[in-house]
């Protein structure tokens, strides 16, 4: 099971990652405010620091208990 975590975490941090950078290549800025590539690029920090969260937390849930 602790694989699985760690593969879905791993994941969800490549799609944050993609997420950052196609957002990038949006203005950031608009004329009155965020503009289209604000949402997706703290969208994708939000998904990049969730799945650091769930990585380091199953490592070390599993490493308690001796399956590593």
């Amino acid at each position: 099971m602790w694989l699985a975590q760690v593969v879905a975490g791993v994941a969800v941090l490549v799609l944050g990652a993609a997420v950052i950078f196609f957002s990038s290549q949006l203005p950031y800025r608009s004329e009155y405010g965020p503009g289209p590539g604000f949402l997706p690029f703290w969208l994708g920090i939000a998904m990049i620091g969730c799945a650091i969260y769930v990585i380091v937390y199953t490592i070390k849930k599993y490493e308690k208990t001796g399956v590593f």
